[in-house]
C-alpha cells in the first residue's frame, strides 16, 4: 500500500483490521498478493482516486466480504495497472458497485470473478447496481454456473433493474465462465460508445444506445484483427447524422480468435483496423455485414 507493507493497524491514508483494508485518502496505489483469504479492499466515501497494480485478492468459498468494494455514496476512478485478480467467495461480487459510482480507467488487466448469485462487477443478489463507466483497461468478467440469472456486469440475481447505469467508452470486455443464464451487462440503462465488448445484442439489458440523448440502438460487429490477443490499431468513422459522435478505441485488444467486437448504429461505418479498411453496414434489423 503506497510502498508500505500492510499489517493490522493504520498508515498514511489507510487502516486494516485483519478483514477490511480501508482506503481513506486519494491517490493510493495497492499492489501485491494477500496472504489472508478473507480480506476486503474498502473505498471510503470521499475517496475519488485509487490505483491497483498487480494486485491479487482471492477469497475463499465461504468468505462473506467482497475483494473490492466502494462504500455507499462513493464516486471514484479506479486505475488499472499491470495484471489484477479479484475473486469473490460465497455470494459476493468481485468488485462491488452499489449505491456508488465508479469509473474504470488505465491500461492494465482485471480478472474479476463473481460469487453465487452476484455479478462479477456490480451488486449481489436482489440488489441493483450503481453507476459504472468503463473507459479503458482489459476486463475478464467470470461467472461459474450457479443456477441464477445474475449478470456478469451489473445487478445480481433477482434484482428488479430499476436503478443503475453502465456506460462503456473504451477498453475490452470479455465474459467468461460456465454460467449460462443472466445477461452479460444489465442495469436500468446501458450505453456502448467504444471498446471491444465481446457479447451478443440479446445479452445486454436494456438494449444499448450510444448515448442517453440518442434514441437508436447499437449492434455488435465482429471484425478480424492482425493477430490474436493483441492490442489493435483502429479508427471508426461514424455514418452521416452522427456529428460529434466519436467511438472510443483506447484499450482495445483482440480476442483468442483474433477478432474485435465493436458496437455500431444503423448505417454505413468505415473502420480502419490494423492496416485494413472495412465498410460495415448495419441494416434495419441490426445485422452487421
Amino acid at each position: 500500500m503506497n510502498g508500505e507493507n500492510v499489517t493490522i493497524g493504520s498508515g498514511t491514508g489507510w487502516s486494516y483490521d485483519n478483514t477490511f483494508l480501508t482506503i481513506e485518502a486519494d491517490d493510493a496505489t495497492v499492489t501485491g498478493v494477500s496472504s489472508n483469504e478473507n480480506v476486503s479492499l474498502y473505498v471510503n466515501a470521499g475517496v475519488t482516486t485509487l490505483t491497483i497494480k498487480d494486485l491479487t485478492l482471492i477469497n475463499t468459498e465461504y468468505t462473506i466480504v467482497p475483494p473490492l468494494a466502494l462504500g455507499w455514496g462513493s464516486s471514484c476512478t479506479l486505475t488499472l495497472e499491470g495484471t489484477n485478480t479479484l475473486t469473490a467467495g460465497w455470494t459476493c461480487t468481485g468488485l462491488t458497485v452499489s449505491r456508488s459510482s465508479l469509473v474504470i480507467d488505465g491500461d492494465g488487466w482485471l480478472y474479476v470473478t463473481a460469487g453465487r448469485g452476484a455479478a462479477a462487477i456490480g451488486s449481489i443478489s436482489e440488489v441493483n447496481c450503481g453507476t459504472l463507466v468503463i473507459s479503458n483497461g482489459v476486463i475478464r468478467a467470470i461467472r461459474e454456473e450457479d443456477g441464477t440469472d445474475a449478470s456478469w456486469i451489473g445487478y445480481g440475481a433477482g434484482a428488479d433493474g430499476s436503478s443503475g447505469s453502465i456506460s462503456i467508452y473504451g477498453g475490452t470486455l470479455f465474459f467468461e465462465g460456465t454460467a449460462t443464464n443472466g445477461h452479460a451487462i444489465a442495469a436500468s440503462s446501458t450505453c456502448i460508445r467504444g471498446g471491444s465488448v465481446n457479447t451478443e445484442f440479446s445479452k445486454v439489458s436494456p438494449s444499448p444506445r450510444p448515448d442517453s440523448s440518442i434514441t437508436t440502438y447499437v449492434y455488435p460487429a465482429r471484425l478480424p484483427a492482425a493477430a490474436a490477443n493483441s492490442a489493435v490499431d483502429i479508427d471508426v468513422v461514424m455514418p452521416s447524422g452522427y456529428t460529434g459522435y466519436t467511438y472510443g478505441t483506447q484499450g482495445m485488444v483482440s480476442d483468442d480468435d483474433g477478432y474485435v467486437t465493436i458496437w455500431l448504429p444503423r448505417g454505413s461505418v468505415i473502420v480502419e483496423l490494423d492496416g485494413k479498411s472495412y465498410n460495415v453496414a448495419v441494416d434495419g434489423n441490426g445485422n452487421a455485414t
